[in-house]
C-alpha cells in the first residue's frame, strides 16, 4: 500500500476526556502499538480537519515534502527560463475581411 494513499477507515466518536480510539484496522495496516508517540496536526483548507502522523516518520515526511517543492521549484524556473512566446501574428483581412489597419 502506497503510504501517501487516501482510504477512510471509519468514524470515531470523541470521549469525555477528548480521546478517540483509532480503528483497528488503522492500527493494524499501520502498525500502530499501544504507547508508540503520535503528532497531531491541524490541517486542511479551512484548518478544520486534523492529521495524525507517527512522530518517527515526521523526518521523512519532511524530507518527502522538500524534494517535491524542489521539483516544483525547478520545473517553475525551467519553464521560466524558456523565454516568452511570441504571439501568433493576426490573420490578414481583419474581422469580416475588412483590412485590420485603422487609420
Amino acid at each position: 500500500m502506497n503510504r501517501f494513499q487516501h482510504k477512510f477507515y471509519g468514524a470515531v466518536t470523541l470521549g469525555e476526556r477528548g480521546q478517540i480510539v483509532i480503528p483497528q484496522e488503522a492500527r493494524d495496516e499501520m502498525g500502530l502499538k499501544p504507547g508508540e508517540k503520535l503528532l497531531v496536526f491541524r490541517h486542511g483548507p479551512s484548518g478544520a480537519g486534523l492529521f495524525i502522523m507517527r512522530a518517527e516518520d515526521v523526518s521523512g515526511f519532511v524530507s518527502d515534502a522538500m524534494r517535491r517543492l524542489s521539483q516544483l521549484s525547478e520545473a517553475i524556473s525551467t519553464a521560466g527560463n524558456a523565454g516568452p512566446q511570441e504571439a501568433p501574428a493576426p490573420e490578414e483581412g481583419g474581422k469580416n475581411g475588412e483590412d485590420g489597419d485603422r487609420r
